[in-house]
C-alpha cells in the first residue's frame, strides 16, 4: 500500500492532485445532477404541495415499484451518508472515554461498549426524528442556516482569502457568483423551512406526522 506523495511547502502537488480532483469534480456534478433534477421535477409535478419528503408525494401515484426502488436508494444514501456526518459525534465520545480511562480502567473502549453506544445513539436520533412531527421542515430550516454556509458560500468566501486572485480572473468571479447564489439560498431556504412549520403547526399530531 502506498503513501500519497507529500507536497512540499510551495512545490508543485504531488501526482495524486489531479485524479483526486477529477475525482471531486465527478462526485460534485453527479450530487448536482441528483439535487437538482429531483427539486425540478418534484416541484414541476406538485408545485407548492410537495411535501417535504418527495417520495410521500407520489404516495397517491400509484406507482409502488418506483417508490419502493426510490426508498431503496435513500436507504443506500443514508448507510453511506451517516457513516460521514456521525464520524466527528463518536470521535468525541472515543477521545472522551480514551482520555478517562488513563486514570480509570471502567472507561476503556470494548468491542461491546462501542456497539452499545453508537447504536444508542442511532436509536435515540430516530426516536427524536419519528416524535417531533414538523421533523422534515425542522430540517430544511436548520439545513438552509447550517448547510448553506459550510457548504456554498464560506468555501469560495476561505478560497478568495487564501488565494487571492485578480478581480480580472474567471476565478474570482466565480467565486463570488457562488458567495451570492449560496447566500440567497440559505436565506430563501431558511424563510420558506421557516413558513412550512408556521402555516402547518395546526395540524402537527406527534408520531402522526
Amino acid at each position: 500500500m502506498k503513501n500519497p506523495e507529500p507536497k512540499t511547502p510551495g512545490g508543485p502537488p504531488g501526482r495524486t492532485y489531479n485524479p483526486m480532483m477529477k475525482g471531486v469534480y465527478v462526485a460534485y456534478a453527479i450530487v448536482a445532477y441528483c439535487y437538482f433534477t429531483v427539486s425540478y421535477t418534484g416541484y414541476h409535478s406538485f408545485g407548492n404541495t410537495v411535501e417535504d419528503n418527495v417520495l410521500a408525494s407520489l404516495l397517491a401515484t400509484g406507482h409502488q415499484g418506483i417508490l419502493a426502488m426510490a426508498n431503496l436508494f435513500v436507504v443506500f444514501h443514508v448507510i453511506g451518508s451517516y457513516q460521514v456526518f456521525t464520524m466527528p459525534v463518536m470521535d468525541m465520545i472515543e477521545v472522551y472515554c480514551t482520555k478517562r480511562s488513563l486514570s480509570n480502567k471502567k472507561w476503556k473502549m470494548t468491542p461491546l461498549r462501542r456497539f452499545v453506544y453508537r447504536n444508542l445513539y442511532v436509536i435515540i436520533i430516530a426516536a427524536i426524528a419519528c416524535t417531533i412531527p414538523f421533523f422534515g421542515s425542522l430540517m430544511g430550516f436548520i439545513g438552509a442556516l447550517g448547510t448553506g454556509p459550510t457548504t456554498f458560500w464560506l468555501p469560495p468566501l476561505l478560497w478568495l482569502k487564501l488565494k487571492k486572485p485578480p478581480i480580472t480572473s474567471w476565478h474570482f468571479w466565480a467565486s463570488w457568483i457562488c458567495v451570492f447564489l449560496g447566500v440567497l439560498v440559505t436565506f430563501v431556504g431558511s424563510i420558506g423551512g421557516l413558513r412550512n412549520i408556521i402555516v402547518n403547526a395546526t395540524g402537527y399530531q406527534f408520531y402522526g406526522g
